[in-house]
């Protein structure tokens, strides 16, 4: 009887303990209330916004207590842009993602939008040119045509700038053809790219390329932070560090699971490949996780740096205090 009993016991330690692990793991107490949260992406489903789908995936936001819901951005079913500042300063999202100069041009507006995490540590903009060219420095583009996305012409600017350059030493070309096609055709001899996209077509193609990146010459701000309220932030602080452990954890489970990862996003936009995807995710790595930070980490002087570079290009009408549009505290916290 009494071996019976300690048994029982035993069995009831090893279920307890089984149960308190899938907690952890974010898949057991389905029956705990969750707090329903919604994060408006910046364009359509991809691999760059791999860390929410996989906190979704693998339960850490429900671990979190969270039911979090993203919102594809690009374009609406009336052919609009979806704005993700607009979507969370209308209260139609909770948390959105976007760039640190819309963060910072919306404040400069009076909007109460704070970001509290980058995701790219390093912007994946970059500008090629084929290998052949001899273009391998900014400096070489003088007399070369261009084409630059026209929301990106404060970061062209700026990097003329920084080399001693202004934006008239180059023939400017603009082309509705979004691909790598005008550059491998000779349209033009320098085309602005991102890393995580166009370059792994060209990598597939076999296409060789001289490959220039802002940040190596100093233009750095971020192209994907997530953002809030300040009224979020006031009220339910304990709800943002909550989102971004969850997110983090799942960035982390990404960049050490590139295909598993690749299949996530193919999941929700089957327009994309797992082949792509996990290309992209291998090329992402470096600018989410950079040597000597930590994930989601932000610096205050690429802060000062982008209010600076859009107040030069004439983006904003008067300087703002960059300070104000970015809260160090949750990552630090996390971190």
């Amino acid at each position: 009887m009494k071996r019976t009993v300690v048994l029982i016991g035993v069995l009831i330690l090893a279920s307890l303990l089984t149960a308190c692990k899938d907690d952890d793991d974010g898949k057991a107490d389905q029956s705990k209330e969750l707090t329903r949260v919604t994060v408006q992406l910046s364009w359509e489903d991809t691999i760059e916004f791999v860390g929410l789908y996989d906190a979704q995936d693998h339960g850490y936001f429900r671990s979190a207590g969270l039911d979090v819901q993203t919102l594809p951005g690009g374009f609406d079913s009336e052919g609009n842009v979806i704005d993700p500042i607009a979507a969370v300063v209308e209260g139609k999202a909770d948390f959105g993602v976007a760039g640190s100069d819309g963060i910072i041009a919306a404040r400069a507006e009076g909007k109460p939008v704070v970001a509290v995490a980058a995701i790219y540590q390093r912007n994946p903009l970059a500008y090629i040119a084929l290998a052949d060219s001899g273009i391998q420095t900014p400096q070489d583009w003088a007399g070369k045509r261009l084409r630059a996305e026209p929301d990106i012409q404060f970061i062209l600017a700026a990097l003329l700038k920084n080399n001693g350059m202004d934006i008239s030493d180059v023939e400017q070309v603009s082309l509705t053809d979004y691909s790598t096609a005008p550059l491998v055709n000779g349209e033009v001899d320098v085309m602005s790219v991102f890393v995580t996209n166009e370059l792994i077509t060209l990598q597939a193609q076999g296409i060789e390329y001289n490959l220039i990146l802002p940040s190596d010459y100093g233009v750095e701000l971020y192209s994907n932070v997530i953002f809030t309220t300040e009224q979020m932030i006031q009220d339910h602080p304990d709800r943002v560090e909550a989102l971004l452990r969850a997110v983090f954890k799942g960035y982390q489970h990404a960049i050490d699971n590139p295909a598993e990862a690749a299949k996530l996003s193919v999941a929700r936009n089957t327009n994309l490949t797992v082949e792509n995807e996990t290309a992209s995710m291998v090329a992402s790595i470096p600018l989410l996780n950079v040597p000597g930070s930590a994930l989601g980490n932000m610096r205050p002087e690429s802060w000062a740096f982008t209010m600076q570079m859009l107040l030069e290009a004439g983006a904003l009408a008067e300087a703002i205090d960059p300070t104000q549009a970015y809260d160090l505290s949750f990552i630090e916290k996390i971190n």
